[in-house]
């Protein structure tokens, strides 16, 4: 079994690689101007995971188009679907890297704050760089949104939050912040973990996503998108 922690972190190498070949794709005119389009982005993001010897253990859920910028791609974990992590994919030259936001901040298995993740920290031991890790100091508060009352399960074991409270958590922030928009159900490839990341529509169109902190309940809203064009899900074996 391959372990998290080796090819992860030895993809760091290739992530930064990646942002410097995002920067050059997209501010050197005649690098590389055509979009690779959403099939494409899928296949960066499989190659990438083969790569790095993941192949096995996940799987490309969902990657989304925008009128700009980067393509977003949901992976999810073969075993059981549950959502792993989420990427960002240059839109010209195919370079992977981290999403912002939630992905690194809140996500307890493969971000900053999983033991075995893409930055360290770890499972009940020592925090990210929002709040304390679980079994120690607790959560602090998110980005944006506000706190709740939901704290770290008995004994410092992952928190949980059912798809019923995630989704009235981000329409409560999205009838403040987003004045129309309606919440999509939660699919089980939408809960990672420490988090929701959920999508949102606005005027009968798909307008956005967002993530619900499953311990405090806070909300971010996932601003560095652009309006989104296009949603190609898993295709079926």
């Amino acid at each position: 079994m391959v372990g998290r922690k080796k090819w992860l972190w030895s993809g760091l190498a290739l992530v930064v690689a990646g942002v410097v070949i995002v920067v050059i794709g997209n501010v050197v005119p005649g690098v590389a101007r055509k979009p690779i389009g959403t099939e494409g982005a899928r296949a960066a993001v499989q190659q990438y995971l083969v790569a790095q010897g993941g192949a096995k253990q996940f799987a490309v859920s969902e990657v989304w188009n925008f009128t700009s910028g980067p393509y977003y791609a949901a992976v999810e974990e073969s075993a059981g679907g549950r959502g792993a992590f989420e990427l960002l994919v240059d839109r010209y030259s195919g370079a992977i890297s981290p999403e912002p936001g939630p992905n690194m901040m809140w996500n307890l298995k493969y971000g900053m704050m999983g033991g075995g993740g893409m930055m360290g920290g770890g499972y009940g031991g020592r925090g990210g760089m929002m709040g304390g890790g679980y079994g120690g100091g607790g959560y602090g508060p998110g980005m944006m949104g506000y706190r709740v009352g939901y704290g770290p399960t008995p004994g410092g074991g992952e928190p949980r939050m059912t798809a019923q409270a995630a989704e009235e958590r981000a329409q409560a922030y999205l009838n403040k912040a987003v004045p129309g928009a309606k919440v999509r159900p939660a699919g089980a490839s939408d809960e990672f973990y420490g988090y929701w990341t959920l999508d949102f529509d606005r005027n009968g169109k798909l307008a956005g996503m967002l993530s619900v902190n499953a311990a405090t309940g806070d909300v971010w809203l996932h601003t560095w998108h652009a309006t989104p064009t296009e949603v190609a899900e898993e295709k079926p074996d």
